[in-house]
């Protein structure tokens, strides 16, 4: 199960469970036998709390990890044609709202495989932050 949207508050292991508490209301958990946690170790150990607590040594070591864009969305997207070729577009992009002072959203994309330059296939890649 993917859930976007919703951030992890809390992660208990019970036993062969894992329990997934989502930053809601406290309702929802999803129960799984592993989990994977796809975030920066300063950020985990910011924002998610663990039952059993993780060892103060290694609490300590996730805190003083450097994170590069650790709040940032980054993702890269494959399509079977270069659509954005198809109208004579680079596939750059780059958009704001709210200004990027005082919580605003920016987002740039860019062209990041293309087979006529010898790569595998068509993809754009872009990073959202703010």
């Amino acid at each position: 199960v993917v859930r976007t949207g919703r951030g992890v508050a809390r992660i208990v292991r019970d036993g062969s469970d894992v329990r997934v508490h989502l930053e809601d209301d406290g309702a929802t958990r999803l129960l799984a036998r592993r989990v994977i946690v796809a975030v920066p170790p300063r950020v985990i150990a910011a924002s998610i709390a663990f039952d059993p607590a993780l060892p103060d040594d290694r609490l300590a070591y996730m805190r003083a990890t450097q994170t590069w864009a650790g709040d940032w969305c980054k993702v890269v997207a494959t399509f079977s044609a270069p659509f954005w070729s198809d109208v004579d577009d680079s596939g750059v992009a780059q958009w704001s709202r709210g200004g990027t002072k005082g919580g605003g959203l920016m987002a740039v994309s860019w062209e990041a495989a293309h087979r006529e330059l010898g790569e595998g296939g068509y993809a754009l890649a872009g990073v959202n932050f703010g």
